[in-house]
């Protein structure tokens, strides 16, 4: 009878030892930018619509990831007087054949869907042409609303909750719902 009490309880515990273990935790902080803040970690600010994307594998920051590479066509820049161009702007995650990868609080770019984008200094990797990426992930990426004729600035879905750095106001209040035209003359504000 002991031995069958004993076997029972190291088989409980046994089966418990698991859920007991200590694993390190994994988590992300992310910071929210002031306005301030993201004009001045761009390159720069643009209006712009994907016509094209790819996604593949690339090797960043010491990992294998799927990201995807969207061929931007630039409709005016907010941020000075130069002309538009075209350039590829990445953005983490994607589809590769059967394997998807989302990474939450990345900016969405849509195929077709005009955006005001904050972009960073052009990047390379092998067997990538030159890219960009959006300042602060979806903090620097807004959709445009047709609203009484005028074009307005709309955060995207796939915002995370943000660390406020001291009582400033973050760049998603203050650019949420402004007008193109107003957005343009806060950007400059700071440049």
């Amino acid at each position: 009878m002991l031995d069958r009490r004993f076997f029972l309880a190291t088989l409980g515990a046994a089966s418990l030892a698991p859920l007991l273990q200590v694993h390190a935790a994994q988590a992300s902080t992310v910071y929210g930018l002031t306005l301030e803040d993201l004009v001045r970690r761009s390159q720069r600010i643009t209006v712009g619509s994907s016509v094209e994307r790819s996604s593949g594998w690339a090797h960043l920051g010491g990992a294998r990831r799927i990201v995807t590479l969207h061929h931007v066509v630039e409709s005016r820049r907010l941020d000075s007087d130069a002309s538009p161009e075209e350039c590829w702007v990445m953005t983490l995650g994607g589809r590769v054949g059967d394997l998807g990868q989302k990474v939450s609080g990345e900016a969405e770019i849509q195929d077709g869907a005009a955006l005001v984008m904050f972009l960073g200094q052009e990047r390379t990797l092998p067997d990538l042409p030159p890219y960009r990426r959006v300042v602060g992930m979806a903090q620097g990426a807004y959709g445009l609303v047709e609203r009484a004729g005028k074009r307005h600035l709309a955060p995207g879905r796939d915002l995370p909750a943000f660390v406020r750095p001291h009582q400033a106001r973050l760049a998603i209040e203050e650019l949420q719902g402004v007008d193109l035209e107003s957005c343009a003359s806060a950007v400059r504000r700071f440049r």
